[in-house]
């Protein structure tokens, strides 16, 4: 039990930290072991070779101070000066002597060099003194000692204290960091490149819009991906070409004999056949007629038609202004207005499926528009009977009407919504049956932009 939570706080955590683009995960494998390594032997570094440096330094700078120190007390004041000169020219201190003033001994030091000095002294004499630096950190350091008559101050060139090479290693490392980080952002980029192009083709693929402008690059992987993607639309575009040739074909046939129907009805009129039953005949053979016209629609697809680039919501007020609406109202809302790149008759036969669906089941129709950064959307909704929730994914399938025993006029052949759903899916989109708030049915119809 305790495994599985860890286990599973692990996974949350890498979900919440570990970048969402490719790009920022590449860069993220590239500079976490960077800079751990650069972590690792910069400790090393610091600890075996740094610290010991720098502690032979304050060592050796720390005894030089003592011994003049030593030298002051034990040397005749008119011989001071000239032993100081030596200091300055050999040991490249700087000393002088100063009056007598209070000293406030350092209790916190701006680097770790100046409290291993401070140390070190301690360790030679009980004289207070004071160190600190002349101007700014890794400056020259000034030493000031009071002595029981005098004090002494001792300017120190930074060198003595502080070992160059190490700022020059972490400067060869920070830079060597920066420049190879450079170098994986721009070859990255050129790979993450391939790969959006590979999605935004997939995109388009999958909105049927044309892919003749895509040709695969990139690394051999995603080229193998990009010429699998060209493949298979070429395969889907041959299956779909060859259905609908089958389904013209078979229109066709069944066109012939329906023709051949009306003829004998015409010629049936001319006998004592009852007017009812010529009537139903008649009535038959126009179903047949528009399911074999619904069938064809639905099997060939929408894939031939060119996307085109039209105004949202003006396009949607269009539409509605053709309905002959015979006492019923249709209501309409635009919030917002804007371009999308759509198949214009299809999506058009997708909506006009829907209103007229309403415009059977209502008497009151509210159609609103909404154009946004991401989606176009148009919702319709009714004060019809509505859909049970239960059904309402069941209704999107071939051949499936709530009503079986309704006739064309009023039920129509169940591939209404289908046709409708498969061609908004067309588009990358989606269709959706809500509640209604007028009481009936509310269809969204999403678009991307």
């Amino acid at each position: 039990m305790r495994l599985n939570q860890a286990q599973s706080l692990i996974i949350s955590a890498k979900k919440r930290f570990l970048p969402k683009s490719l790009f920022g995960r590449f860069l993220t494998i590239i500079i976490a072991p960077t800079i751990l390594l650069q972590l690792i032997v910069t400790y090393q570094f610091y600890a075996r070779h740094w610290e010991s440096v720098s502690r032979n330094l304050t060592a050796a700078l720390g005894g030089e101070i003592a011994a003049i120190v030593k030298i002051y007390e034990t040397t005749p004041p008119d011989q001071v000066r000239p032993l100081f000169a030596l200091t300055y020219r050999y040991m490249g201190l700087d000393v002088h002597v100063v009056p007598k003033a209070p000293i406030e001994m350092n209790t916190m030091y701006a680097s770790g060099a100046l409290a291993q000095l401070a140390t070190t002294l301690k360790g030679h004499f009980f004289y207070p003194f004071s160190i600190h630096y002349t101007k700014w950190l890794f400056s020259d350091v000034r030493v000031v000692i009071g002595l029981p008559d005098n004090n002494i101050e001792i300017l120190v060139v930074s060198k003595r204290l502080e070992n160059p090479t190490t700022y020059i290693f972490i400067l060869w490392m920070a830079g060597s960091a920066i420049i190879l980080l450079a170098v994986a952002i721009i070859f990255l980029k050129n790979q993450i490149r391939a790969i959006q192009r590979l999605a935004i083709a997939a995109d388009k693929f999958g909105k049927g819009q044309d892919l003749k402008t895509f040709r695969p690059h990139g690394a051999t992987e995603v080229r193998r991906a990009g010429t699998a993607l060209i493949q298979m639309k070429e395969r889907i575009a041959r299956q779909v070409a060859q259905r609908t040739e089958m389904l013209a074909g078979i229109s066709h046939d069944l066109r012939t004999p329906l023709t051949r129907m009306k003829l004998q009805i015409e010629l049936l009129k001319k006998k004592d056949m009852p007017i009812e039953a010529l009537e139903r005949l008649q009535g038959d053979i126009t179903e047949m007629e528009k399911m074999v016209e619904s069938y064809l629609l639905f099997a060939k697809g929408e894939g031939s038609e060119k996307p085109i680039n039209v105004q949202w919501s003006a396009m949607i007020e269009k539409w509605v202004q053709g309905y002959d609406l015979h006492g019923k109202k249709i209501s309409l809302i635009i919030e917002n207005e804007g371009y999308i790149s759509l198949r214009y008759n299809s999506l058009k036969r997708a909506f006009t499926n829907v209103v007229n669906n309403a415009l059977r089941e209502a008497e009151t129709i509210r159609i609103t528009t909404n154009y946004q950064a991401n989606f176009a959307t148009v919702i319709i909704e009714d004060d019809g009977p509505g859909i049970p929730l239960e059904k309402r994914e069941e209704v999107f399938r071939p051949f499936v009407r709530l009503a079986p025993g309704r006739n064309l006029d009023s039920g129509g052949n169940g591939l209404g919504l289908t046709i409708s759903r498969d061609i908004v899916l067309g588009h990358g989109g989606d269709i959706l049956l809500e509640e209604s708030e007028l009481g009936g049915l509310k269809v969204v119809i999403k678009i991307p932009v």
